[in-house]
């Protein structure tokens, strides 16, 4: 039979924290990694479950962050940014 080794290590609050954070910012990268990283006008609408005509004012408010691609009218929306502006703006 094996024995497992146990080794009792001494953290800081702040260095348990960092490794904490570092840990949930990995796991949150790994579920955004399988999944499409931009969304256009109305899949983005459809994630915050919002109509597609509140997303164009919020976007214009720089409220919701979006890229739009060279020579292009098209407004791209990252899903982690979506994201982020839901979380900033629950009630």
């Amino acid at each position: 039979m094996q024995q497992t080794q146990v080794q009792v290590v001494t953290l800081t609050v702040d260095q348990l924290e960092r490794m904490l954070q570092r840990s949930a910012q990995i796991a949150v990268d790994k579920v955004y990694s399988h999944e499409k990283k931009y969304l256009n006008r109305r899949e983005a609408a459809a994630y915050l479950s919002i109509s597609p005509a509140s997303l164009d004012r919020m976007a214009i408010k720089d409220s919701i962050p979006y890229i739009q691609p060279e020579l292009s009218t098209i407004k791209l929306y990252h899903v982690k940014d979506l994201d982020e502006w839901a979380f900033a703006n629950r009630h």
